[in-house]
This record gives C-alpha cells, structure tokens and sequence, in this order.
C-alpha cells in the first residue's frame, strides 16, 4: 500500500481481497484505483468500482471481497460515523467485513469489525501477519494456533437453521447484552428476540440448531485441528455443512413428529 505512504495529506482508500473460514479471515491482496481525494473524505471513482465488482464476480476469480481500507492521516486510527455508513454497505455481503483504518503520520494501524453497527477494534493478539524473511513453518505454526483460539472463541457451537454453519451470538458482536436463557427443545435453543448471526449467510435469528450426531443424537464436540464436529459415541467426523444437514431431518423421522422452527 506505497500509496498511503507516499499521501500523508489526503486520505487514501482501497479494497481487501481474500478469503474466510467461518470467524477466520485472510487477506491476500488488495486493491485501489482512480479515486476522488480531500483532506478528510476519499471515495472510489465509479469506473474503479465497477472494474473491480466485474473482477471478483468472474467465474474462477482466487479471492473474494472481504474488506476495505482507508487512511486517516495525521488524526488517529478510529471508524468515523461516515466510515461506519461506508462499512454497513459492505456487511450486507459479509458480515464480518474487515475496515482496516491506517494513520501514516502516527504510524498507527487498526482493524475494525462492525456487523451490527458498532465498532469494534480487532486485538492485536487476534491478528496474524506474515513478516518479510519469515520462514513458512514457523508462519504455519503461528497461524495452526491463532485458527485454534479462533474456533474455541466459538464454544459453545449452534448451528444456522438455513445452512448450518456455525452461528456466534449478538452479544459478542457489540449488540445487547441478553439476560434471557434460551430454551431447549429437542434439537433447538429458542430465545424470544434475535440472538445469533450466522456468519456464512449473514442472517440473524433467534434460535438455533444444537450440534448433535446423525446417526446417534448424542452431542458432538469440535475437533479444533479438523475444523469439524466429532461424536464421541460414533467416532466419526462431521463437517458443519456436510454432516449436520441432516441432523433435523433425522430427529423429524426418529420422533414421528414435524419441528417447525418457532419463528416462522
């Protein structure tokens, strides 16, 4: 990003590429163009926009829009009311859009999530770069271990009751605090207001699904190194998207009785 280096007094903006892996995000590139600059509001031109939404919407494009980034120099590293307008445009296609915010003057860098409006700046514990002359093994081990406190963050696991990946509550993504327990039934938590987002189709709902076996019903544990759930009674793995699908489904057969999801 030699462009915020070489702009100390006007603000420069750009994208971040990369992927994600439930609360696990990479970036592995980023890009800027053509961009209308003032001291203290920046935005692509409409020609940079449009170049750059035909190139990650290519069939086989390697990287996905996951954030953007913009500088702020000489005044500190925070989101603005108009940097959280500008991230609430973003988080319609992925809720935990990263705005990674640079002050060149300060020397200062922060990175911000805000799925529910409010921002909230990543710690540095949580953030993971790849520094020049570092070796790949020790990178790997690095990273194996950041993935791991990033999957333990999620305990305890629900499920989404559309695509069945993991869902995080609201709290933890500066939303209210609830004081309300949720409500076991059968292979549900019901709350009576929204309480989770899910991360793979950015819905929020107030139950759901409770990550048991297909094959035995009993509960499942998370394998940190596999990325995937393990039924200690079945031995066997069962990835969130794959195994878990049919985990309704097989109660529905087994109790002779049709769960309906409270809220619809």
């Amino acid at each position: 990003m030699k462009e915020i280096a070489s702009s100390s007094s006007k603000e420069v903006i750009g994208l971040l590429l990369g992927s994600a892996e439930l609360n696990i995000i990479r970036i592995l590139g980023h890009y800027t163009g053509p961009q209308i600059k003032m001291k203290t509001r920046v935005r692509l031109s409409n020609r940079a926009v449009a170049w750059a939404a035909k190139e990650l919407t290519k069939e086989g494009a390697k990287n996905s829009l996951i954030g953007w980034y913009h500088s702020h120099p000489g005044f500190g590293v925070f989101l603005s009311p108009r940097d959280l307008k500008t991230h609430s445009r973003f988080t319609q296609l992925f809720p935990l859009t990263l705005a990674l915010v640079i002050d060149p003057v300060n020397d200062d860098t922060g990175f911000f999530i805000a799925p529910l409006g409010v921002a909230m700046r990543i710690p540095a514990e949580n953030i993971l770069v790849k520094r020049e002359g570092e070796g790949k093994e020790e990178f790997e081990r690095k990273y194996r271990e950041i993935r791991r406190r990033a999957l333990e963050s999620l305990k305890p696991y629900y499920l989404c009751p559309i695509c069945h990946s993991p869902v995080i509550p609201l709290q933890d993504l500066g939303g209210p605090v609830g004081v309300e327990k949720g409500v076991r039934k059968g292979g549900l938590i019901v709350y009576q207001e929204d309480h989770f987002l899910c991360l793979r189709c950015g819905k929020k709902f107030p139950g759901a699904a409770l990550p048991l076996c297909p094959k035995c019903d009993g509960d499942l544990v998370m394998d940190i190194e596999k990325g995937a759930f393990y039924c200690e009674e079945c031995h066997m793995h069962h990835y969130p998207i794959k195994g878990i699908k049919r985990v309704v489904q097989v109660r529905v057969r087994r109790e002779e009785e049709k769960i309906r999801w409270p809220w619809e």
